[in-house]
């Protein structure tokens, strides 16, 4: 499997570089092709004994990617995205979609195949560029390890300067990252977000749900919020927070509820290094004592401080420190503190960012 996406790939780009040195026709054929690779190299050191199998250094996931104009209406996008599963390390089709653009429909674009879902902060970011070496709790549970992500169109329209709105459909059989596919959903993954702009800051109100083939019904609402003081092209100060609630509700028997957040802070000292603190939380709001039936009280929390070091745009060295416990009313809490490595390189051409 490595070796088709070695003889795939590589000679693509290798031809897609020619086409940018010897022509400049825009979309069709290899000319005005991006090639993009990257690397996410990760090592935890866990002090709880339950998980000191997981302290060695191993490729979290590598990504390859094409991505350009199909022709003046469309553009492209294909990555292939490895990952590392039960000490195997996994390829598969990571996203495979075309978008309209202002040519077809100004101010509204289209999105048709398989893409990072358009909700939340973090989930349309992809793991490599986050500003954390890990997931926060929330985001793990309602999203996934990396993203959630499906096959299906997504429509986003920008009404003004200030706010934009996305809804979209996907199949449900695969919420998540799933190394094979699900059963049929009684309805689809259905989600729709309103962004309000402003110079400095992103505000994201977010609805998404699904109801699976048992007939369970998930919902989630929340907010995302990022605000950032610029100087001298550099986020200065970042604040970055999610806070989400969700709802499963069985065909029978009783409905669980929770709810997460965390709250992220970074300094840049330089183009070089920064340093963050988060702060993460997370309970499910009606667990119960089976054998009484009363409520069990429980809080999940971690703090994690990390520090980032670019040598340049396409590398980055980030450390941190995490102290994580898990706790429950009449139950001993499970703490785990860990250290953790992370070591990301970017290769060829990188899309700019966002805000």
């Amino acid at each position: 499997m490595r070796l088709f996406f070695l003889i795939l790939f590589f000679p693509l780009a290798l031809l897609a570089q020619d086409g940018h040195e010897g022509h400049d026709h825009g979309g069709g054929g290899l000319d005005g092709l991006n090639f993009l690779g990257a690397a996410d190299l990760f090592l935890p050191v866990h002090s709880d004994q339950n998980q000191v199998d997981e302290n060695r250094l191993r490729i979290r996931s590598a990504e390859l990617s094409i991505s350009g104009s199909v022709d003046q209406y469309f553009e492209g996008t294909l990555t292939f995205a490895g990952h590392s599963h039960g000490g195997n390390f996994l390829w598969d089709v990571h996203e495979a979609y075309l978008r309209t653009n202002d040519y077809l429909w100004e101010n509204t674009e289209v999105k048709v195949g398989k893409f990072l879902l358009g909700i939340g902060r973090l989930n349309q970011i992809h793991q490599h560029e986050w500003l954390f070496t890990e997931a926060p709790r929330v985001h793990r549970q309602f999203f996934a390890e990396e993203a959630a992500m499906d096959t299906g169109a997504e429509v986003r329209h920008r009404f003004n300067e200030t706010f934009n709105l996305t809804a979209g459909v996907t199949n449900g059989y695969c919420y998540g990252h799933c190394d094979q596919l699900g059963r049929r959903p009684l309805a689809p993954v259905h989600y729709l977000r309103g962004e309000v702009a402003t110079d400095d800051s992103r505000t994201g109100l977010n609805y998404w749900g699904y109801t699976d083939f048992s007939g369970e019904r998930v919902w989630h609402t929340g907010v995302d919020f990022v605000w950032k003081k610029m100087s001298h092209g550099r986020a200065k100060h970042l604040i970055q927070t999610e806070t989400y609630y969700r709802n499963k509700i069985p065909e029978l028997g009783a409905a669980s509820v929770h709810a997460g957040t965390y709250l992220y802070y970074q300094r840049t000292w330089n183009r070089r290094l920064s340093s963050g603190l988060r702060a993460d939380l997370f309970s499910e709001l009606n667990r119960r004592w089976e054998l009484v039936d009363e409520k069990r009280d429980n809080l999940d929390y971690a703090l994690t401080l990390n520090s980032t070091y670019r040598a340049g745009e396409y590398s980055t060295l980030r450390g941190g420190l995490v102290h994580e416990a898990l706790t429950q009313r009449g139950v001993a809490a499970v703490v785990d503190n860990r250290v953790e490595l992370q070591l990301v390189y970017l290769l060829g051409s990188h899309p700019p960012h966002g805000f």
